[in-house]
């Protein structure tokens, strides 16, 4: 035993200092692969923390600019610059794992990948951590600034005439002069612009050679908008009609004030206030009264009148706040609207509206749109209201400048809450209407401290009053139920419509282009702001957003029909009327629970996406929701789908996507007969037993991930769904394995929409074979491949005994996390044939894509975006070995290409050859290419339709190499990051 003993301790000591760091490091990196989703939520939740932390360094930097002129110091710079980087960085992990569990990036059990997604949040995540640490203090985040650095500085003077340099010799001999009486020269001269450009040549001419230690040049400040406008009203000869165009309460009366002031005695102003109801004779009425000529009421005999007044003279026309189209000849101005060739006669109309197609009406020659108020403005304008006595006063400025945030640059707002706010010396009353803006105005809309009711949401009723449809009305109250500052997509939107009855299901398309076209008609009445590029998200101004729910309720009575409390997270208390709510909103909480639960008797509308609630919970609330019609439980915490809720027999739109624990759907479930909208993707269903799908007689559309089911089960629901009459748009995702087998069943659905995630054994896909199929040719409108690391070839050969096919309608395409593809190969057919109406294409996480040289001739392409290369050099060229289509070559390139994108392309080089054009481009992203060194054009061919270009980092624009005059083109378009 003695022996024994020594030996175990020998052993045991071995043991933890040779075999477990060993022991220890392999584990923790195996565990990597079964981490992953609790390593990313680790590493957002720090990220989000520094973010908050960023953001104060950042306003702390703003503030002491605007009020004491300080500079960053290098130690807050530095520490910016780390927080961005680690920001982006866990953006960009956070995508690439969120991607992995999308319909086009279907989970696909890759351990790598898992492990190195699990690995990066984890070292990540340290770092925001050690960044946060490191947080400079209050007193090392700016300091004063440096004396600033002389330059000289060439400013750029017209062409200037022989009796004008005589004025310029004389201004610099006396400049020059010793003369001690000489101390100030005056020019001056009915031309602005003139004398303007004579102090630009004296500037110029002291620079080289000065006898001075300083020339100081400072530009006449103007108001740009105010200033472009008076431009067109006085020296454009082809606009005869200019529309200034915004919400209500932005300030286009303030503007247009403004142009009355300017013209006023220098020619003959108009003015008229429109409104809702006009018509030509009250138009007639206000000119007649404005010229003191006198009417007898006939709109015949006014309109000669006023013509034969205005006939030989120069007038100008303001037309405040116009609703719908006037007949200006019928009114009796005299035509055409303009200024004469000869320059003697300048006859405008300046009209404002709250309408963009009041703009199209009266066929408006200049669109000008009123935009809401920067913050720097919008503080102003709001210190101003409430009064520098009251915002110096201890406690209120911070709280003031929280307030003022709460309008997001809405004019009529800022000035109608300041003005409410003046006198007001206790933080505690500003705490107070800080909650007040906060919170729903289906609350406490008896008690209006800040007079929002009666002052702002009445004026700007206006806009929602006007609006052409009872339906396009309820479609905006509807854009509510989201979060505040919350970017809708606009499919989401469109489903809300359709499921809630807005927007009828016609055919496979109809429901989502009627969809678009009504939120084109909300955008173009200022109620609903389109965000992204192009426009494929929307969201409310905060007090649009207040409005509508306002209305919603009843216009102050508060009739507790709606009630909405979305995104304001699981800590905030309140409690819901179940008995008398109609519409309830409570999503993007992250609620474990609901406050106390009563009877849902009227409840017609119940949207509880994104929380995280499981099928006790939910199952509690459905038991006597009778009226239920449209329920949303989507990215929930369900394990099952609850019984309670199949026996929900009146619901027509039914929401279950991103509930991974819902792996099984009951047989109880085809008692929903009268359910139209089914979605169930990003769930993982192994089990769909027979004869359900069939019993769901009125589905018209469902969207469903088949990608756990057997091939069996699959070929059954697919069969099933041929089965119903009313079935008009299918959208799924299916695993393959060798062959297109599993949608063969399919090929006479209507499927819109097909996510397709092959085996890591399928090294190659012949995109021929699926379009074999018909729904392929008739009624497919996106497609997606995702998740095959293997996958070398895209091959589309279309061999002589073949039929021509192609995709007839579809419009989008990606490719994701193809991570060995290389290229796509062509034979015996084109893009254009092929793709003859595809106007998005997406190339993500291919990382060995040398080029993509084929989409250069696709007809009707209009965005392109490739992100997270690690081959491509060039990424369209005429030139290479796969051209092997013919007829293109004299094509011209990207026809119709409006949006390019390149995002984390670490090897690009150059974009494309030189003779390669962007007649329509409008927006050029480029994020992280470190090597790019050129763009593809020259003086000669520089893309004219462009309006911005977006780089990241800043530096990515000093590296481009770019002629003189291409680099100046581009400058007033740049936007770094």
């Amino acid at each position: 035993m003695q022996a024994v003993a020594p030996f175990g301790d020998w052993c045991g000591a071995t043991i933890n200092t040779i075999i477990s760091p060993f022991y220890n490091h392999f584990a923790k990196h195996a565990l990597y692969c079964f981490t992953a989703g609790s390593n990313v939520r680790g590493h957002r939740i720090e990220t989000e923390a520094l973010k908050l932390k960023q953001a104060g360094v950042q306003q702390k930097i703003r503030d002491d600019e605007h009020t004491l002129e300080a500079v960053p110091t290098d130690q807050a710079r530095l520490w910016l610059d780390s927080a961005n980087r680690a920001v982006s960085e866990e953006e960009a992990n956070h995508l690439l794992y969120e991607q992995r569990y999308r319909l086009c990036g279907c989970c696909y059990p890759n351990f790598l990948e898992n492990y190195k997604i699990s690995k990066r949040a984890d070292e990540q995540q340290k770092q925001v951590k050690s960044i946060m640490s490191n947080a400079p203090g209050d007193n090392n985040i700016t300091r004063a600034p440096d004396p600033r650095p002389v330059e000289s500085m060439l400013v750029d003077p017209a062409p200037m005439p022989r009796s004008r340099e005589v004025i310029l010799e004389d201004a610099l001999r006396f400049i020059k002069s010793n003369d001690p009486n000489e101390r100030i020269v005056g020019m001056w001269g009915p031309d602005k612009d003139d004398n303007t450009n004579l102090l630009k040549k004296i500037n110029n001419s002291f620079l080289e050679k000065s006898l001075f230690d300083f020339v100081i040049f400072v530009p006449s400040p103007t108001d740009c908008s105010i200033e472009d406008t008076l431009h067109l009203i006085e020296d454009d000869p082809m606009f005869g009609v200019i529309g200034i165009w915004g919400p209500g309460g932005v300030g286009k009366t303030h503007l247009l004030k403004k142009i009355r002031t300017s013209f006023s005695g220098r020619i003959n102003v108009i003015w008229v206030t429109a409104s809702s109801q006009c018509s030509v004779s009250k138009v007639q009425t206000q000119i007649l009264h404005e010229l003191k000529l006198k009417g007898d009421g006939n709109v015949g005999n006014q309109s000669g009148i006023i013509r034969d007044f205005l006939e030989n003279k120069s007038f100008l026309l303001l037309l405040d706040d116009l609703w719908e189209r006037i007949d200006l000849e019928a009114v009796g101005l005299p035509l055409p609207l303009g200024i004469e060739p000869l320059g003697k006669l300048k006859r405008k109309v300046v009209l404002t509206t709250r309408f963009t197609s009041v703009c199209g009406a009266m066929e408006v020659k200049k669109q000008i749109q009123v935009p809401y108020l920067q913050e720097n403005e919008a503080w102003e304008l709001f210190r101003e209201k409430v009064g520098d006595q009251t915002i110096f006063s201890p406690g209120i400025k911070d709280r003031a400048r929280i307030l003022m945030t709460e309008m997001k640059g809405l004019p009529l707002a800022l000035v109608t809450v300041g003005r409410a706010m003046y006198g007001k010396f206790h933080p505690d009353q500003w705490d107070s209407a800080i909650q007040h803006m906060k919170k729903s105005c289906c609350i406490d809309t008896n008690e209006d401290p800040l007079k929002m009711e009666d002052e702002v949401f009445r004026k700007i009723m206006f806009s929602y009053d006007n609006l052409k449809s009872e339906r396009l009305k309820n479609c905006f109250l509807t854009c509510a139920l989201w979060p505040e500052d919350y970017e809708i997509q606009r499919e989401e939107l469109a489903q809300c419509w359709i499921g809630i009855g807005l927007v009828d299901v016609g055919d496979i398309q109809s429901p989502y282009t009627k969809a678009y076209s009504l939120m084109s008609d909300l955008t173009g009445a200022c109620l609903l702001e389109g965000c992204g590029k192009p426009y494929d998200r929307f969201k409310l101004h905060d007090v649009i957003r207040d409005m509508s729910l306002w209305i919603s309720c009843g216009c102050g009575e508060n009739n507790d029909n709606w009630f909405v409390r979305a995104g304001v997270g699981p800590d905030e208390n309140f409690s819901i009327p179940w008995s008398s709510a109609e519409y309830i909103s409570l999503m993007f909480n992250e609620m474990k629970k609901l406050p106390s639960v009563g009877d849902p008797l009227e409840l017609k509308v119940l949207c509880l996406r994104v929380n995280k609630l499981d099928e006790t919970i939910i199952g509690g609330v459905l038991v006597n929701s009778a009226k239920l019609t449209y329920l949303d439980l989507s990215n929930n915490k369900l394990k099952g789908i609850p019984k309670s809720l199949c026996h929900l027999t009146e619901l027509i739109h039914l929401d279950l996507s991103g509930n991974r624990g819902i792996e099984e759907v009951p047989r109880s479930f085809g008692n929903l007969i009268k359910l139209k909208f089914l979605y169930l993707q990003y769930n993982d269903i192994k089990i769909i037993p027979e004869e359900v799908i069939s019993r769901l007689e009125a589905l018209e559309i469902i969207h469903v991930d088949l990608m756990w089911v057997s091939d069996c089960i699959g070929a059954n629901v697919y069969r099933e769904l041929g089965t119903l009459n009313h079935l008009k748009v299918v959208v799924t995702s299916v695993g393959l394995l060798d062959a297109w087998t599993p949608l063969h069943d399919a090929a006479d659905l209507p499927i819109r929409t097909l996510g397709l995630v092959t085996s890591a054994e399928k090294k190659e896909i012949h995109l021929y074979d699926i379009l074999s199929l018909n729904f392929a040719q008739t009624t497919l409108y996106a497609l997606y491949f995702a998740n095959n690391p293997d996958l070398t070839d895209i091959t589309l050969i279309q061999r002589p005994e073949q039929q021509p096919y192609s995709f007839g309608i579809l419009s989008k395409l990606t490719m994701d996390h193809l991570g060995a593809l290389t290229v796509v190969k062509w034979m015996g057919t084109s893009p254009t044939s092929v793709f003859p109406r595809l106007t998005h294409l997406t190339m993500s996480y291919c990382t060995k894509l040398e080029h993509l040289s084929w989409a250069m001739y696709l007809p009707c392409l209009e965005e392109l975006a490739v992100g997270f290369n690690k081959s491509m050099r060039k990424a369209f060229t005429r030139y290479h070995v796969d051209n092997v289509w013919s007829g293109q070559e004299s094509s011209q390139t990207f026809p119709c290409l409006k949006h390019l994108c390149l995002m984390y392309c670490k090897t690009l080089v150059t974009i494309a050859d030189p003779d390669v054009k962007f007649p329509s481009l409008e927006v050029l992203h480029i994020n992280y290419c470190p090597e790019l060194k050129k763009l593809p054009f020259d003086i000669t061919s520089l893309p004219q339709s462009l309006k911005v270009l977006e780089m990241y980092p800043a530096e990515s624009w000093e590296q481009l190499e770019l002629e003189e005059g291409v680099k100046s083109f581009f400058q007033p378009k740049l936007r770094l990051f």
